[in-house]
């Protein structure tokens, strides 16, 4: 059945390619434009070769589209599992990114200590982009979906703590074993509310977005799709910063560290709330 899965997914792929180029080149367009007239915040850190050359808008360009690209890939794997109108669909689809997207901007971090009318022009701007994508996604590559009344929905959904849980987990192994940059030392009950926040947030967003586009009747399946979602979301949103500032191999061992563990626990987390609604429904 995987297997019939995975054929349909490819011929899906295969049909609406050059729709997917377009939206994801129309949004990267509109993304570049828009991030241009932005004002820019202080750095303390070194710019990247990208940006002394003057490189940055088309190298930014390119990257952009890539990451929309395979945002549309999934989109279109999915969205037929959406219900609403196209725009509707879209709209769902990229509203997901865009709560997640403010959601780890509010991360105190020692770089951040303040927050400043720019970094919530920025987080505005960087998570509304996936509105704009999602939007364009839906007018080109969706159809319209009637709402289905018999989708299966947990009857629990006090289950959904099991994910902040087991994602804090995670990040305090990331904290205390990896090391990796945070104020977790010195503001750890901040970090950590923040953490169980976001946990939160994935579980909200999980269940009432994506779980009827991608649940499967084995919660290893289900899980392990969410985790590709996340994981292209998460690690090409945070390696943009790649192209703006200079790192060091240190730091981007952090990115990586960081961002596969958040990945890896994200993945467990889903995997334990769908083996538990199985569970607690009867079905073995």
């Amino acid at each position: 059945m995987i297997s019939d899965s995975r054929d349909s997914s490819i011929d899906k792929l295969k049909r609406q390619w050059w729709k997917i180029l377009v939206a994801a080149f129309l949004g990267s367009l509109f993304n570049v434009l828009l991030h241009g007239i932005l004002p820019s915040g202080e750095s303390v850190m070194q710019p990247s070769v990208i940006v002394q050359q003057g490189l940055l808008p088309l190298a930014f360009l390119i990257y952009v589209f890539v990451y929309f690209a395979l945002l549309g890939c999934i989109f279109v794997i999915i969205q037929e599992r959406l219900t609403g109108t196209k725009l509707v669909k879209g709209f769902i689809y990229g509203l997901f990114f865009c709560i997640l997207t403010f959601l780890l901007y509010l991360e105190p971090m020692p770089s951040t200590a303040t927050f400043s009318f720019t970094n919530l022009v920025w987080m505005l701007v960087d998570g509304g982009q996936f509105i704009i994508l999602g939007l364009l996604l839906g007018g080109i590559l969706a159809t319209d979906t009637k709402l289905d009344e018999n989708i299966e929905k947990s009857s629990n959904k006090l289950l959904i703590l099991v994910i902040p849980i087991i994602f804090l987990l995670g990040r305090l192994i990331s904290y205390n074993v990896f090391q990796v940059y945070s104020n977790f030392q010195t503001l750890p009950l901040n970090t950590i509310i923040w953490v169980m926040g976001v946990g939160l947030g994935i579980g909200i967003l999980y269940y009432y977005i994506l779980r009827p586009a991608i649940k499967t009747d084995s919660p290893l399946h289900t899980s392990l799709l969410f985790g590709i979602i996340f994981g292209v979301y998460l690690f090409m949103l945070n390696f943009a910063y790649a192209l703006i500032v200079s790192f060091s191999l240190q730091t981007y061992l952090d990115f990586i560290i960081r961002n596969g563990i958040d990945v890896i626990f994200v993945i467990i987390a889903i995997f334990a709330y769908e083996y538990l609604v199985k569970r607690l429904s009867g079905v073995v």
